[in-house]
């Protein structure tokens, strides 16, 4: 009996000392609007009359080795099938990143994560998933950038 409630205490602290590692992912949560596109963008419809403006939240999750990086997001007011509103000015035709070592927040940037449309960079392996919404306009998006 003895032997038992050695080995499972020794059991007990192996695992606790394997779930006690710290967890240094960075997350990183984002706000999306037309304003944040260079110049401004002011949606119109096909017919030259104003559109929603589309928005949504989106959350990246960057792993500890920085060698990839999750993303869901939420969108809205952007036709994810084409179909979900008759108006093709609407429709999602590309959704990527923008980074460089000079952009900011008033100048365009080279694309470094394409994950729909083109360029498309998600293929390591192709692990999006876009899932629009059953009523409404907009869906989520999710992946993976893999470095390798």
């Amino acid at each position: 009996m003895l032997r038992l409630r050695a080995t499972l205490l020794l059991a007990s602290l192996v695992i606790l000392w394997c779930d006690s590692r710290a967890h240094a992912d960075t997350l990183l949560f984002a706000n999306l609007s037309n304003a944040q596109e260079n110049p401004p963008a002011t949606p119109t419809a096909s017919t030259g009359s104003p559109r929603p403006a589309s928005f949504g939240t989106a959350t990246f999750v960057l792993n500890n080795a920085m060698t990839a990086m999750t993303f869901s997001a939420t969108i809205f007011n952007i036709d994810f099938t084409g179909t979900q509103t008759p108006d093709v000015n609407d429709n999602l035709i590309a959704a990527h990143i923008h980074a460089g070592p000079t952009v900011t927040p008033t100048t365009n940037g080279p694309v470094v994560w394409g994950f729909f449309g083109t360029p498309f960079n998600d293929n390591n392996p192709n692990d999006v998933v876009m899932t629009p919404f059953s009523t409404g306009v907009g869906g989520t998006i999710s992946g993976k950038w893999d470095a390798l």
